[in-house]
């Protein structure tokens, strides 16, 4: 319980300085002028809070960083061979990078600095990706850089949900280029380096491009040898996929449960694959109802966007961290002029950190009937589940309008 009041004292904190950036009718102007405030506000925050918690309290690394990905790391650094001599749920060269770096600095919370840097490049690259279509940039990237979210998920939890969006942005700059082989091959090392999810975005690339061959032999090149040498050597590539049944929250399927009173197919496995063609071809029908003369590139960051909203919305197996995949690039369309905005972006933010801690609390309780929601903590657990589903569905709602009406 002492984390969760630690979270929510961070969220509290931090909200309280974002609204009084944003008090003033005038504030944007008054902050634009200030180019890399944002930047400074972002080292500023992970840091201290990095030495805080992790130098100056000598805290240890907790979460994911020290229950998979510290292991997954020395296994990587003695050459064990992935999916056979150890298990991830990450794609084959994720544990190996962070046996880089536990190699090289020989600390857990390296690997906490790392995700940060990682999150600092996917900063960076998105102001170079929106400078030539947003104004008010450097407002937003101060916006994000104070949001609780990322905060809390990067420097405490480690997570690492935003590296798929990072490397989006790297790629992106293939796309300029218009070499769909080179934009091939970077999907293919970004692939590599993260998660089976960034599959999603993947095929909606070979659905929308015309030079689908190029693109296809581009990422061949670079997965099939990694995929055909761990195949070769008996390892099991399927081992993320055995993920893909468990049941987390929030999503649709948990707050809808108990409400049909455990009458959805929610322990199915083609839960998964409806979440999968939901967020695939609702993003591409989306498009096509809100389809506007802009960019191609900023089209791509809008299939990014709505598909992966709709992943947590419809997946069974969504966490609260998911939201940092979509996080960064969502920013920019919202209109931060409007305080029902900020309040509702800090609302998602808060939920969004404190449900999960919660919801492990209680040990991942899947409420099977409203009965079942029967002690105060379960309330609040429930109804911020619930909270959270709503803001999703504005989150889409806000990008549907912001792509409609060119206002980016």
């Amino acid at each position: 319980m002492y984390i969760i009041l630690c979270k929510v004292a961070i969220c509290i904190l931090f909200s309280i300085i974002l609204l009084f950036f944003t008090y003033d009718k005038k504030w944007s102007e008054k902050f634009s002028k200030f180019k890399n405030l944002g930047y400074y506000t972002f080292l500023f925050s992970r840091l201290i809070l990095f030495y805080t918690i992790y130098i100056y309290l000598g805290y240890e690394v907790q979460s994911d960083v020290k229950g998979f990905f510290l292991l997954q790391a020395n296994d990587a650094i003695k050459l064990k061979i992935v999916y056979r001599d150890y298990d991830s749920f990450y794609n084959p060269l994720f544990s190996y990078l962070l046996g880089i770096v536990i190699f090289c600095f020989k600390n857990p919370i390296s690997i906490v600095f790392f995700m940060i840097l990682v999150e600092f490049i996917g900063l960076i690259f998105t102001e170079k990706l929106f400078k030539d279509n947003d104004c008010n940039i450097n407002n937003k990237i101060l916006i994000y850089s104070l949001l609780p979210a990322p905060l809390i998920f990067v420097v405490i939890g480690g997570q690492e949900d935003c590296w798929m969006w990072s490397f989006l942005c790297v790629f992106i700059i293939f796309f300029k280029m218009e070499n769909k082989f080179l934009l091939g091959i970077s999907l293919g090392v970004a692939f590599l380096f993260t998660k089976l999810l960034l599959i999603l975005f993947v095929i909606i690339l070979f659905i929308k491009e015309k030079k689908r061959f190029e693109l296809a032999l581009g990422f061949a090149i670079i997965t099939i040898p990694i995929y055909g040498f761990l195949l070769l050597n008996g390892a099991d590539i399927l081992v993320p996929l055995k993920e893909s049944n468990s049941i987390y929250a929030p999503n649709l399927w948990t707050v809808f449960y108990p409400v049909f009173n455990g009458n959805l197919p929610i322990y199915s496995s083609y839960i998964s694959y409806f979440a999968i063609l939901v967020a695939v071809f609702g993003a591409l029908f989306l498009y096509s109802y809100s389809e506007s003369k802009r960019k191609p590139i900023l089209d791509y960051v809008f299939y990014w966007t709505i598909c992966y909203i709709l992943l947590v919305l419809f997946s069974k197996k969504s966490l609260g961290n998911y939201i940092l995949i979509y996080l960064l690039p969502f920013i920019f369309y919202i209109d931060l002029e409007k305080k029902s905005n900020i309040i509702f972006l800090l609302a998602l933010n808060f939920v969004a950190v404190i449900q999960p801690s919660l919801w492990f609390r209680l040990e991942m309780p899947l409420y099977s009937n409203i009965s079942s929601v029967n002690s105060l903590l379960k309330m609040v657990e429930y109804f911020m589940e619930w909270i959270f589903v709503i803001l999703l569905i504005w989150n889409v709602f806000i990008v549907l309008r912001t792509q409609k009406s060119h206002n980016f």
